[in-house]
């Protein structure tokens, strides 16, 4: 398969839906999953070199209508997900410019950032000018919301202190330390706590890993919000080039599992995905932030693209909502989960009514 030319960023430009309401946004991706989807051709560079052009998706299939569930109105929150966003170009711009399109049809109060926020190394100081570039790219009038960001393998390669005291003097950027937790208000009566990881850490078995394990179990074990979302960088499952990282697999999700977490986001594979674990838990990977790369489908695929483009998460009491969205083509594909689907053992509900699905 020829290889393709990474100056040049994804052809064509897709019909975005209008401006309308939740309602009807969600349910137009049911059109929006059948348009034509091309095979796209690979690229295997190295993790450290930019792809701006498309990359092909083996097995790749346009999501059948009726997987696409029309959600019952607006959540209690919603954000955006999106992990290596580190380089500039062509392919993050589009991706940053579908962002603001987004917000008028699927709301959101927060981003995400699953990692690598600077390629090739890191920033080396708060004056750094790679954060000048961050606050250019991101500064469209929806994005002036908190971004709430995690650390990668890339950013360990330069001063990752200086991306924990950026926080000081950033109205937008949130990273009190290497790992840390906040709790969202996702609406009367539940809340949301994100639990947000240094992988890359934990990665190369360092001895702060075993600190930040520590601490990562303990947070769980005393949390008793509705929802937990774990964050990071390197994913425990992922049909991407690198796959699932066992060293973080091993040590994070059985915890997860056994603490109730529903959904783990994750970049390092250039893609976007949706997997079904064994362990109750979604896996999203959302690493086509700012460049692409090969992936395939396997058994435990429930979507995958290659092609630019971020995840929408919506949250209300017993419903995760998820909307993957494409830089060109708009939201493809939508899917809607029961939070006793992946959390066994459910914090209670005391009103019947609003707990039904």
């Amino acid at each position: 398969m020829p290889r393709a030319d990474p100056t040049q960023p994804p052809t064509g430009r897709g019909p975005w839906l209008p401006r309308r309401r939740f309602l009807g946004a969600v349910a137009g991706c049911a059109a929006a999953a059948t348009l034509l989807w091309r095979r796209l051709s690979a690229s295997d560079e190295d993790d450290a070199a930019p792809h701006d052009g498309p990359s092909s998706v083996a097995g790749a299939r346009a999501v059948p209508r009726g997987e696409v569930p029309q959600f019952p109105g607006g959540p209690a929150l919603a954000f955006l997900a999106l992990g290596d966003t580190g380089w500039g170009g062509e392919s993050r711009a589009s991706v940053v410019a579908a962002m603001e399109r987004t917000a008028s049809v699927l709301p959101f109060s927060s981003v995400c950032l699953l990692g690598d926020n600077f390629y090739p190394h890191g920033v080396q100081s708060i004056d750094d000018p790679q954060w000048s570039g961050f606050e250019r790219a991101f500064a469209g009038p929806h994005l002036a919301v908190p971004f709430h960001a995690a650390l990668g393998n890339h950013d360990h390669h330069g001063n990752v202190e200086a991306q924990v005291e950026y926080s000081a003097t950033s109205s937008r950027w949130r990273m009190p330390g290497q790992y840390y937790s906040f709790v969202e208000r996702a609406g009367e009566g539940f809340d949301a706590e994100f639990f947000v990881l240094d992988t890359e850490c934990i990665r190369r078995e360092e001895r702060a890993s075993t600190e930040q394990l520590r601490w990562f179990e303990d947070k769980l074990s005393r949390s008793r919000v509705r929802w937990k979302i774990v964050v990071g960088h390197h994913p425990v499952r992922s049909n991407g080039e690198h796959g699932g990282i066992d060293r973080v697999r091993d040590a994070i999700e059985d915890l997860m599992h056994d603490h109730g977490v529903a959904l783990y986001l994750s970049g390092h594979d250039h893609d976007l995905e949706l997997l079904a674990t064994e362990r109750g838990f979604l896996q999203v990977v959302s690493g086509a932030g700012s460049s692409t790369r090969d992936m395939c489908w396997g058994r435990d695929t429930l979507f995958a693209s290659a092609a630019p483009g971020f995840v929408w998460v919506g949250l209300e009491l017993d419903r995760l909502q998820l909307v993957f969205v494409d830089a060109v083509r708009g939201p493809l594909f939508a899917r809607s989960f029961a939070l006793r689907e992946l959390v066994a053992r459910a914090p209670a509900v005391s009103d019947p009514e609003v707990s039904a699905v």
